[in-house]
């Protein structure tokens, strides 16, 4: 007999909850359930995914300086790197063979075209598959001068290989 007053009151609750809980969603403000909202576009969007890039690419190379900017009229991002481990004289010996200075321009045109591609892939994944961007190696001496750029995974100019891609 002692366990019907317990199995009572359990009744009891059970139906106050469940009265509770019927009545609340006669009355409770229904809300649709978040959705996902696409990411932003435009000029901020572009200018923190060239921001972001700029730090990828500063990261993989320590001890050089880079910069960035974005062509918005032509959806271009620009990265010039400049390091005065290559600077004239460095470009000069690789040109003429000296030592080893063209396997080491040979790598550095390597690795310059991998950071490219994976830059490149970084735009795309931010959808910003449109935009090209070009990675610039820069005589740190005088940055108007350009040793190297590469682009859609192409050198497309190589001041020690003769390559002007640009040149009619």
């Amino acid at each position: 007999m002692k366990k019907k007053p317990v199995l009572t009151a359990i009744l009891i609750l059970f139906a106050v909850v469940l009265f509770s809980n019927v009545y609340n969603m006669g009355t409770s403000d229904f809300r649709p359930a978040p959705t996902a909202t696409p990411a932003p576009t435009g000029k901020s969007t572009a200018l923190r995914t060239v921001e972001m890039a700029r730090n990828i690419v500063a990261n993989a190379l320590p001890g050089s300086d880079v910069g960035s900017r974005y062509d918005e009229a032509n959806d271009w991002a620009f990265f010039d790197i400049s390091d005065r481990r290559l600077d004239a004289e460095t470009v000069q010996n690789a040109k003429d063979g000296v030592g080893h200075y063209r396997e080491d321009w040979d790598q550095v045109v390597q690795d310059v075209i991998n950071i490219q591609k994976s830059v490149q892939r970084l735009f795309t994944s931010m959808g910003m598959e449109e935009t090209t961007v070009v990675v610039d190696v820069l005589n740190p001496d005088n940055e108007d001068e350009v040793f190297l750029s590469v682009a859609n995974g192409i050198a497309g100019y190589d001041v020690v290989s003769g390559v002007n891609l640009l040149d009619d």
